[in-house]
């Protein structure tokens, strides 16, 4: 696209298709989730309300698709599903949090995972992982750049490389106060 004017008291932009050139390159897994729109997730999908005017026929129906989902799976009074030999938890907490949780499970060789909504921990009962998550709570919140020194890949950014393995552990390492109380009364 080639810009053709700029009104600033309107903020239009005017554009023209351009006559070639290459696409930019865009690299990355995309920015972390923060926990407010994990949450707004949640009242979204608890919410009686009808869907927001602007969205489509078709966006109406995903959202209808997704409430019947959670209306299904109980997300209101359980945070723990068993699907075969694993369990899914669901914090609808951002990323942070959630791939430090995921940090301190591996650090007690639980093998989870980080999976969009949920953590995924494989070869685990809802039971086994309540104990794990309580185990957590007691420990309390550990040292957080030693648990960062956990983690398998922490060159993810630009420039990671150049960096020690120091430095990459004092950059990558999670806020695991959030840990404490957390799961205090969890389903």
């Amino acid at each position: 696209w080639r810009v053709k004017s700029v009104d600033d008291d309107r903020r239009l932009v005017v554009v023209a298709p351009s006559d070639g050139g290459d696409p930019p390159l865009f690299g990355g897994a995309g920015v972390d989730v923060h926990d407010r729109v994990r949450q707004r997730m949640y009242d979204i999908l608890v919410s009686a309300d009808q869907p927001p005017a602007y969205l489509d026929g078709m966006a109406k129906e995903l959202l209808a698709e997704a409430k019947e989902g959670f209306r299904r799976m109980r997300l209101t009074e359980e945070s723990m599903i068993e699907v075969g030999t694993d369990t899914l938890l669901f914090l609808w907490r951002g990323d942070r949090m959630m791939n430090t949780l995921v940090a301190r499970l591996t650090a007690r060789n639980v093998e989870a995972s980080h999976d969009g909504l949920a953590i995924c921990v494989t070869r685990c009962s809802k039971a086994t992982l309540r104990e794990h998550l309580a185990a957590l709570v007691l420990e309390g919140p550990g040292d957080p750049t030693a648990l960062a020194a956990t983690v398998g890949k922490k060159a993810i950014e630009k420039w990671d490389h150049c960096l020690t393995e120091e430095l990459l552990n004092l950059g990558n390492r999670g806020n695991a106060w959030w840990l404490l109380g957390q799961f205090e009364g969890a389903h």
